[in-house]
């Protein structure tokens, strides 16, 4: 990866650590509630065994799948979005969507939820890709498409 690159990386990551910081707590409503977690589980049964979350914020829905009986991980590029009582309850890793970092067809699933429309949009192909390469049988993809407090 070039200088520039990773600069851009590291102002990413700051970004969505300062969000995830703010004091008042106000981007951590964000995570999904239960039904809208249950419509990729309804899919991606019965072949899927194990998930990856990319960009899974607090860890909440890495916990409901894992409740739900499945090898779960989650990702996201903010270290402090996590939930403290989430990651003690699961497996996650802080890394780029760019560049996950996981094996190839490391999991059944990719699970990646109102964090594409996020990116910078020469973020998006390699994106696409590497959930490609991570995932072994689907990616689920769900995309806000009206702005948020952080656009």
């Amino acid at each position: 990866m070039s200088g520039s690159a990773r600069g851009f990386e590291a102002r990413e990551a700051a970004k969505y650590k300062r969000i995830w910081g703010l004091p008042d707590g106000s981007y951590r409503w964000c995570s999904l509630g239960d039904n809208e977690v249950a419509r990729p589980l309804a899919w991606a049964r019965p072949d899927c065994k194990s998930i990856l979350s990319v960009g899974c914020g607090t860890g909440r829905e890495v916990v409901h799948f894992k409740n739900q009986g499945y090898e779960v991980f989650g990702m996201d590029i903010a270290e402090n979005a996590l939930d403290e009582r989430n990651v003690l309850q699961g497996r996650f890793a802080v890394g780029n969507v760019c560049r996950l970092p996981f094996k190839d067809n490391a999991v059944d699933l990719i699970y990646c939820a109102e964090m594409m429309e996020h990116l910078p949009l020469r973020w998006v192909t390699p994106a696409l890709r590497e959930m490609h390469r991570v995932a072994r049988k689907k990616v689920y993809l769900q995309i806000c498409t009206t702005m948020d407090m952080f656009g």
